[in-house]
């Protein structure tokens, strides 16, 4: 992979990462931003995929996760919901993605994987969802359906449609140490008075206490962190 290349990745990234600021604008309140967090992360993402996949159709689907999976993350982060006017045109531009992908390089096999994995994830997510559903939204589970939608290309198109399982496996176990991890940080900048990821649907008391298991936080970043890694990652998780 040459330097040009990831240059021009990063460059491309970070002016997609700006298009995506003002479409998550337009599902979330603007904030006074102080770091341009969310044209960095694409930009980061983007990099990340064309180092992977390399220039070539193979990129086109990772690259459509690197720019949606971002901003999906972005307003879920600000507005705690994933509106399914962003929700589901990236389910439909990763469907397509991978549909364009698994003919231009001859894994016609992908185009059936990736659906069935998308469906997989998000009937993992809705038994969840269903036993709990305060803890996980029903945006999520059609997030999941998008996540799944990568990682089965991922599987069938780089490694064996088999894989997948394992994929999805990996994708999940990192969302949730993702998560916790951020439950853990937000609860301790709570308890300590910094109005961390303030959740709009349930405002907090000054002073109020602010334990581990009553600390809401969107887990939809997690989520798309998780898949992203996994996407980014395969070949090293898969051996």
């Amino acid at each position: 992979m040459t330097a040009a290349a990831l240059a021009v990745a990063a460059v491309g990234g970070l002016a997609a990462g700006r298009a995506g600021v003002a479409v998550a604008d337009r599902f979330a309140a603007p904030r006074p931003r102080r770091l341009p967090l969310q044209e960095l992360c694409t930009a980061a993402a983007c990099t990340a995929a064309v180092a992977r996949f390399g220039p070539g159709p193979a990129l086109l689907p990772p690259l459509v996760a690197a720019l949606s999976l971002v901003t999906l993350a972005s307003v879920d982060l600000r507005a705690y919901r994933l509106p399914d006017a962003i929700n589901l045109p990236a389910l439909g531009a990763s469907l397509l993605a991978v549909a364009v992908g698994s003919l231009a390089t001859g894994h016609p096999i992908a185009a059936a994987a990736s659906p069935a994995t998308g469906a997989l994830y998000a009937a993992v997510l809705w038994s969840a969802h269903a036993l709990r559903p305060s803890a996980l939204g029903f945006g999520d589970v059609k997030l999941a359906a998008t996540l799944g939608v990568h990682l089965g290309w991922t599987a069938a198109a780089h490694h064996r449609p088999a894989d997948a399982f394992a994929l999805v496996a990996y994708a999940l176990l990192g969302a949730c140490l993702i998560g916790l991890a951020m439950a853990l940080v937000v609860a301790r900048l709570r308890r300590r008075g910094t109005d961390a990821l303030p959740d709009p649907a349930r405002p907090r008391r000054p002073g109020s206490a602010q334990r581990l298991r009553d600390t809401v936080i969107p887990f939809g970043p997690a989520l798309c962190a998780g898949a992203m890694a996994t996407v980014i990652l395969s070949e090293t998780l898969l051996g």
